[in-house]
């Protein structure tokens, strides 16, 4: 059986803040299966990563994609005859560097929602006061507050407070608007609701708003890369909205 392990970045379709998510890739007999880490690049800084001097970030991270790749090749040679099973269960379940896109396919019984044992590793109790959210309780995985809290916490993972700050605040305003709601809810009169909430109850310019819908667009795709959302549940938000002339709606198209 042949298998091969590398560590990519997938250009194949950009994220909304206009990088490419790095993933795992496993090869077994030419069929390949990715595994998204915790990490966004710009094509750019990828390239960066055969710089023989680049910046602290970017050395940290290159340094915990190698003990990626090096570690994932670890246990395909322990694994004889190699088993893509028991291989997740190894290496993808509970790794901090990776998230887990298969397991969040699980379908959840009822309940609130369980803690992701991506995250469990690292310490988020510091953030605890300035992150609410993280006690938000959601009854299945597809509501919004369960992708918010895991795209959260892989921002702080990464370092990145104040972006993770701005996207805890665009929850907040959600959950003020209509509650946590599942993705389902959230249609084209939803945003355009939302948008003239924002500007007649909270006096909001048209730029806030703006920072709003791209947080919530970047966590809608988040969801649709996690299959909690159907790939294309999404084409609303361009093709219906963009037909109209109103200042709701080209303000929601302007957030793509």
């Amino acid at each position: 059986m042949s298998v091969s392990i590398a560590v990519i970045l997938d250009t194949r379709r950009v994220k909304m803040n206009n990088l490419y998510p790095v993933k795992l890739r496993v090869t077994v007999n030419r069929k390949r299966e990715y595994y998204p880490t915790i990490y966004d690049l710009s094509k750019d800084d990828y390239k960066k990563f055969s710089a023989p001097h680049i910046n602290n970030e970017l050395h940290q991270i290159r340094s915990n994609i190698q003990k990626i790749e090096t570690s994932a090749k670890k246990i395909v040679d322990e694994l004889q005859p190699f088993d893509l099973s028991q291989f997740e269960n190894k290496f993808i379940v509970g790794n901090p560097l990776l998230k887990s896109k298969w397991q969040k396919r699980q379908p959840e019984v009822t309940g609130i929602t369980k803690p992701d044992p991506v995250h469990e590793e690292f310490d988020f109790s510091p953030y605890e006061e300035r992150f609410p959210i993280f006690k938000e309780e959601s009854p299945t995985q597809d509501y919004i507050a369960v992708t918010f809290i895991s795209y959260i916490k892989n921002l702080l993972m990464e370092g990145r407070i104040g972006t993770a700050l701005s996207y805890r605040d665009a929850y907040t305003t959600l959950k003020q608007f209509r509650g946590n709601v599942p993705f389902s809810v959230i249609t084209r009169q939803y945003l355009i609701q939302f948008e003239r909430w924002m500007i007649d109850n909270n006096k909001s310019s048209k730029a806030t708003v703006g920072i709003k819908l791209r947080s919530l667009r970047a966590v809608f795709n988040e969801a649709i890369d996690q299959e909690l959302v159907k790939k294309g549940y999404l084409s609303f938000w361009k093709e219906k909205i963009q037909n109209s002339d109103s200042k709701e709606n080209k303000e929601i198209v302007r957030a793509q």
